[in-house]
């Protein structure tokens, strides 16, 4: 918890007080956060399909504001989606080397309680839609799912709209759950 709020050097321990008979214990907590680090620089590696500019233009986290791990991931988001129109996609747990790739490293600076982020992006190759297959449906036509894609296959692979296909189909009355798998 303390790390992802960017309290890094935070140490937390314990201690035990018994009572007199030894039939109850209580347990103290202590616990001390250290300073709160800031974001000194923000960088990016790898990336030749879209500018940094662009990048910096959505993201939440920048210079001289606090670290925050949950704000961290929205900006990662932020990339992939940015990504999107290009044809990239993005599979986190995918260790393919054509899929759009993203680590983020916080390297600790010189200057105390400052942390710099680093996104190392490998973009792999872009891709074009094939074939669209409906798995699973077993209460309408298989061309209501494709009616709600919007996508045709040859069509640039677009993490962005099929995420939007998704909503669309779980907002049907049909659908409980929906998933899409490149």
């Amino acid at each position: 918890y303390y790390k992802d709020r960017g309290f890094f050097d935070a140490r937390v321990g314990r201690e035990m007080v018994w009572s007199p008979d030894m039939t109850e214990l209580q347990v103290n907590y202590l616990i001390d956060e250290g300073p709160r680090y800031k974001i000194g620089r923000v960088s990016f590696k790898g990336n030749t399909s879209v500018s940094e500019a662009e990048f910096r233009a959505k993201m939440k986290l920048l210079e001289g504001e606090n670290y925050d791990e949950t704000r961290v991931e929205r900006d990662k988001r932020e990339i992939v989606r940015a990504y999107g129109p290009f044809g990239f996609i993005y599979q986190p747990q995918s260790r393919n080397p054509e899929y759009l790739r993203i680590n983020v490293k916080t390297l600790f600076s010189r200057k105390p309680g400052t942390v710099d982020l680093v996104y190392e992006i490998g973009e792999g190759k872009p891709f074009r839609i094939g074939r669209i297959l409906v798995k699973g449906n077993s209460r309408s036509q298989d061309k209501l799912v494709l009616r709600e894609m919007r996508v045709q296959p040859g069509q640039m692979y677009d993490s962005g709209k099929l995420q939007d296909a998704t909503e669309r189909l779980r907002f049907t009355p049909y659908f409980s759950n929906v998933s899409m798998t490149p």
